[in-house]
C-alpha cells in the first residue's frame, strides 16, 4: 500500500474495520485521515462504511471525494481532492494562454528579424487549430508548413492537446478501478468541453447517434440528464430500454458534473424476487390436485368479498356421496381422477369471477358474489346435478352422486364462519333427505335436524 505511486491529492488507504486503526496509506499523501464530523471511533468507522457509493466529505479540513469498500475486517478506501480537477483545468488554460502568448511573441520576432512571407501562414494555421480545439474538436493537429520556431510551438501545443484529450481515459481508469457500474461526467461551459468515463454511454443505454447528438455541447448533455431526473418521481430512474440508473449531479457556475450509477442488475434481482414471492404466495392458496382454490384461499377471498360488498353472497357446499367406495374399490388414482372431473364440472359451470374451491377430500365449495333468487338458483342447481351425473355416469354402480347445501349472506349471517355453518347445515339436511339433491338453508338454521 505504501509503495503505490499517487499524487499528493489522491490517496489510497486501508483501515482496520474493528478498531479504526490505519493499516496502510500511500506514502505520497497525508498520513492521517480525520473527518470533521467524527468525534469517536464508532462515528469514524460509520463514515467509512457508509461511503461505498462515494461521497463528498471534509477530510483533514478540506473537501474530498471519498469512496470505500468493506472487505471482511478491513476497509479499503481512496479519496481525491475535490479541487484537483478544477486546478488541472485552470493550469491547462494557463498553458493554452501561455502557448498563444508564445505564438504571438514568435510572430513578432519573426516579423522583426526575419520578415518572411510564410510566417503569417503558420500563424494562421495555429490560430485555426486552436479555435477548433476550443470548439470541441480534440482530433485537431497543430502543424506548420515550414521548419521554423513555430514547429517547436506546435509540438508543445500537440502535447498539451493530447493530455487534454486523454483526461477522459484517466478518469475512466480511476473510476473503473473502484466500480465499473459507476460512470463519471463533467461538463465545462467555460471551455465548451465534456468529459466522460468510457462506460457512460453503456450505462445510459443510448445508441451512437443519440450519444453524438447529446454530447456535442455541455448544455446538450445537461439538458438530457435533467430531463431524465424531472421525468422520474423515484430516486431510481427507469430508462426506455429496461435499464435502471441513479444520477447524482452538481451544478456550479459554468460547471455540471456528477455520477451515473447502473442499478439495472439490482432492480432486475429485486423484481425477480418479488415475482417469486408472489408466485409462492399464490401457490400457497391453490389445491395441487385440482388447481382450484384451497381452504385458506377460499376463506381469504370470501372475507375480502364480504368486506367489499356487505350483505351480498351465496355459498354452496358440495359433497361426493359414496366417494370412499370408489376409492376403496378402484384405488386412489381413480379417486383422484373423479375429483379432477368433478372440479372440471364446477369450473366450467360457474363464472370466472365466482370462487371455486376444494376444501379437502371430496368436499368442494363455490362462493357467488351476489344473492341469487331461490327459484333461479334451484333451476341452476337442478341443471348442474344433471351435468354432474352425466359426467360421472361411469361410476353409477358405486352410487356416486352429489349433494349440495346452500346459504345466503344477510344481516344476521354476514361472516365467513357463520355462512359456512349455514351452508353446511343445508348440506346435512340434503343428505338426510336422500342425497343426490340440494337444500337451500333460507332460514339460516345453524343446527342440524335430527
Amino acid at each position: 500500500m505504501k509503495n503505490i505511486p499517487t499524487l499528493y491529492e489522491k490517496s489510497v488507504f486501508v483501515v482496520d474495520g474493528n478498531t479504526g486503526k490505519m493499516i496502510g496509506i500511500s506514502q505520497n499523501n497525508e498520513q492521517e485521515i480525520n473527518f470533521d464530523d467524527a468525534e469517536s471511533t464508532e462515528e469514524y468507522l460509520l463514515i467509512l462504511r457508509s461511503s461505498n457509493n462515494g461521497k463528498l466529505i471534509k477530510i483533514n479540513g478540506t473537501s474530498k471525494f471519498l469512496k470505500t469498500k468493506n472487505m471482511d475486517d478491513t476497509i479499503l478506501g481512496a479519496y481525491v481532492e475535490a479541487a484537483t480537477v478544477y486546478r488541472t483545468i485552470l493550469i491547462q488554460i494557463i498553458y493554452l494562454l501561455a502557448g498563444i502568448v508564445a505564438v504571438l511573441i514568435s510572430v513578432i520576432m519573426i516579423v522583426r528579424y526575419h520578415i518572411k512571407r510564410y510566417v503569417l501562414q503558420d500563424i494562421s494555421s495555429i490560430e485555426s487549430s486552436i479555435k477548433e480545439l476550443m470548439a470541441g474538436n480534440t482530433d485537431v493537429t497543430f502543424e506548420t508548413e515550414y521548419d521554423t520556431e513555430f514547429r517547436h510551438i506546435t509540438a508543445v501545443l500537440n502535447d498539451w492537446k493530447d493530455s487534454y484529450k486523454y483526461k477522459k481515459e484517466r478518469m475512466t481508469r480511476m473510476i473503473s478501478s473502484i466500480d465499473s457500474h459507476v460512470a463519471v461526467f463533467e461538463c465545462l461551459y467555460s471551455i465548451n468541453q465534456n468529459f466522460f468515463s468510457d462506460n457512460t454511454q453503456y450505462i445510459l443505454g443510448v445508441n451512437d447517434e443519440e450519444w453524438d447528438e447529446m454530447t456535442k455541447t455541455p448544455k446538450g448533455f445537461e439538458t438530457y440528464l435533467t430531463s431524465l431526473i424531472s421525468d422520474s418521481k423515484e430516486d431510481i430512474i427507469t430508462l426506455k430500454n429496461d435499464r435502471y440508473i441513479r444520477i447524482v449531479s452538481f451544478n456550479n457556475e459554468n460547471e455540471f458534473y456528477g455520477m451515473i450509477m447502473d442499478k439495472t442488475e439490482d432492480m432486475k434481482l429485486k423484481n425477480k424476487m418479488q415475482q417469486e414471492l408472489h408466485a409462492a404466495h399464490e401457490g400457497a392458496e391453490i389445491d395441487p390436485l385440482t388447481q382450484l382454490t384451497n381452504r385458506a384461499g377460499l376463506e381469504k377471498k370470501v372475507k375480502i368479498s364480504l368486506e367489499n360488498e356487505p350483505g351480498q353472497g351465496t355459498m354452496l357446499i358440495f359433497d361426493l356421496d359414496n366417494f370412499k367406495l370408489v376409492n376403496d374399490k378402484l384405488g386412489h388414482p381413480e379417486g383422484d381422477k373423479v375429483l379432477k372431473k368433478f372440479a372440471g364440472c364446477l369450473k366450467s359451470y360457474f363464472r370466472k369471477n365466482d370462487i371455486v374451491a376444494r376444501m379437502g377430500g371430496d368436499e368442494f365449495v363455490v362462493f357467488i358474489h351476489s344473492n341469487i333468487a331461490a327459484d333461479i338458483l334451484s333451476d341452476k342447481l337442478q341443471a348442474l346435478l344433471v351435468t354432474i351425473r352425466q359426467e360421472l355416469s361411469s361410476y353409477d354402480r358405486y352410487g356416486l352422486s352429489t349433494t349440495i347445501g346452500v346459504a345466503y349472506v344477510d344481516q344476521s349471517t354476514n361472516g365467513y364462519d357463520d355462512l359456512y355453518k349455514c351452508a353446511d347445515v343445508g348440506l346435512y339436511i340434503a343428505k338426510r333427505r336422500g342425497k343426490n339433491r340440494f337444500y337451500i338453508n333460507e332460514d339460516h338454521s345453524r343446527l342440524y335436524e335430527f
